[in-house]
């Protein structure tokens, strides 16, 4: 505002003296408030008056700037005097002279504008913006698990009172999941304020180990078997552990009762991987001989099992016949094999030992001529070592000696 005397009258020239200490005609004020300009006038005889004006400084009416402000770190804000006037220009503290301005502080900032109406008056305004911090909340940036394992997703922070969204929909600070495959997991959490944090953490899902085992196997009950498995593990075996306790690759295993086995893998890295193969053993033929048979050399006897339990089955000889049983003639004392076999191509084994026995030598000791009506004893004298021994004469008697009467002969 520009201040000067009107109606000067007295002989020129003049002095002026404002209170303010200028001694020009005319001054420029400025400033808030209240104040009282004095001006002492004399002319050119020396005479004197004095006059003062109080000029109130009130702004320019119909414009202002938002009050203080508290912005969460990272968030811009919209500066813009709210003007209520006619038209005016802007001069802001960050340079600009725009209508308004956008503003990311990083730390507390005061902004200032200077705004001038097209009538010429001016004032300053200002705002302070203040931050708030996001909450302080971690998560690891990256995890490791293996595929169809769960792992908990837990940040962590000593902050109270935060509000948590995960991107699925979650809405509590922890979470449990299963993973099937990788994927990338947000997490928004909020304070009182509003403010915000933004985490993400990559899940990386490691391949199993695959393992590949027969789904049945149908062995002969009582053989032994190696059972195999194929094994697809990129990373390494680190261990194998089968459900009856071998830790060996390829299982030796003796087939006796219907069960099922399982085979775990567990590569370098910790993943497992599993199969199972269900051994269900064929039934085998009970096959039983004598343990051993005795004929007389020249005699044919026959050689038949004692049981054949089970299913149907065919008994092949080691004669080469194929029969239930055999009939052989004694020459010498040796085993016979039979090896009986089913539908299920299972078989069993048994054998007898035919014994041959050699046929005793007799003689006869006594007279072999006698007179009529005459009478004596034969004895039979036999070479064997069998006992005991049975007698059978012409005459009847069984026993080692026989009577001899030719009285009627």
């Amino acid at each position: 505002l520009d201040l000067q005397p009107e109606n000067i009258a007295g002989q020129a020239p003049f002095s002026f003296a404002w209170s303010s200490g200028e001694n020009t005609p005319r001054i420029s004020v400025t400033g808030s408030g209240s104040q009282t300009y004095r001006l002492s006038v004399t002319d050119g005889n020396g005479c004197r008056t004095a006059a003062s004006t109080v000029i109130r400084a009130t702004g320019i009416e119909g414009i202002s700037l938002r009050n203080d402000t508290l912005l969460c770190l990272g968030d811009s804000l919209l500066l813009r005097p709210d003007v209520r006037a006619g038209e005016y220009r802007c001069a802001w503290s960050t340079g600009s002279q725009e209508p308004f301005i956008h503003v990311l502080p990083l730390v507390t900032t005061r902004y200032e504008v200077y705004v001038e109406t097209a009538a010429g008056c001016r004032d300053t305004f200002f705002t302070r913006v203040a931050l708030q911090p996001p909450p302080q909340v971690t998560l690891p940036d990256s995890f490791r698990v293996c595929t169809g394992d769960s792992l908990l997703l837990s940040p962590q922070t000593t902050v109270q009172g935060l509000v948590f969204r995960w991107d699925n929909g979650v809405h509590t600070p922890n979470q449990r999941i299963v993973a099937l495959s990788s994927s990338v997991y947000s997490l928004t959490v909020a304070d009182s304020k509003g403010c915000k944090t933004v985490l993400s953490t990559r899940v990386r899902t490691l391949p199993l180990p695959l393992v590949q085992l027969p789904e049945v196997l149908s062995p002969c009950k009582g053989s032994s078997l190696s059972i195999q498995h194929l094994i697809n593990a990129p990373a390494g075996v680190a261990a194998v552990n089968w459900s009856n306790g071998s830790r060996e690759r390829t299982l030796a295993f003796t087939a006796v009762d219907t069960t099922l086995l399982a085979c775990r893998i567990r590569d370098v890295q910790g993943c497992v991987g599993s199969d199972t193969v269900a051994v269900r053993p064929l039934p085998v033929p009970d096959l039983q001989l004598p343990e051993k048979v005795a004929a007389c050399i020249g005699e044919r006897i026959r050689i038949t099992p004692l049981s054949t339990a089970g299913d149907s089955y065919a008994i092949r000889w080691n004669t080469g016949i194929i029969a239930p049983f055999i009939e052989v003639l004694a020459r010498q004392t040796e085993p016979y094999t039979a090896i009986a076999t089913n539908t299920y191509a299972c078989a069993d084994t048994a054998t007898t030992l035919l014994q041959a026995q050699p046929l005793p030598e007799v003689s006869i000791l006594g007279e072999k001529a006698y007179c009529a009506s005459g009478s004596g004893q034969l004895k039979a004298a036999v070479s064997s070592n069998a006992r005991p021994l049975q007698y059978l004469w012409s005459t009847g008697s069984r026993e080692a000696t026989t009577p001899v009467d030719t009285s009627n002969n």
